[in-house]
């Protein structure tokens, strides 16, 4: 499954306003960012590319409930996974255009290990969610609550 990667900014901020967000956006402002190298570091590095503008990073954390708290205090705009996010009072998820933001989501098991009941229904849900999801279910509503 693939889970997009949104811009978080602060719910005030001026981005906040746009529904969706380009390269040429994002560039102008500090980013709270990963450790360089990590996977979610492409897009930053893309923006730059696309842009000819380097990207200021006020903090690179792997954390990402850090990484949403230092949003919501204005310390930069970040990327956070659009599922996996909680919401969070004072900051909003926008879409990023032009650049490829995504992830894999991937489940993976040693052969005895699957062969546990527990892991097959577990890894049988997940897929069974991404299904939904990727069909268009709002992931809210793909996540069984029993």
């Amino acid at each position: 499954m693939r889970e997009p990667l949104d811009i978080a900014v602060p719910e005030k901020h001026p981005l906040a306003a746009l529904n969706s967000l380009s390269p040429d956006d994002v560039s102008r402002f500090a980013w709270v960012g990963v450790p360089a190298r990590y996977p979610f570091d492409s897009i930053p590095v893309a923006v730059e590319q696309v842009t000819g503008r380097s990207i200021r990073r006020t903090v690179r954390l792997r954390d990402n409930r850090l990484v949403q708290s230092l949003v919501v205090a204005g310390q930069g705009i970040a990327l956070l996974p659009r599922f996996t996010t909680r919401p969070h009072r004072g900051m909003v998820l926008r879409p990023l255009t032009g650049i490829r933001s995504e992830r894999a989501i991937v489940a993976l098991s040693r052969p005895d290990r699957y062969a546990r009941s527990a892991v097959q229904e577990v890894t049988g849900r997940l897929v069974g969610i991404g299904k939904q999801i990727a069909s268009g279910v709002p992931p809210s509503a793909a996540v069984p609550t029993a």
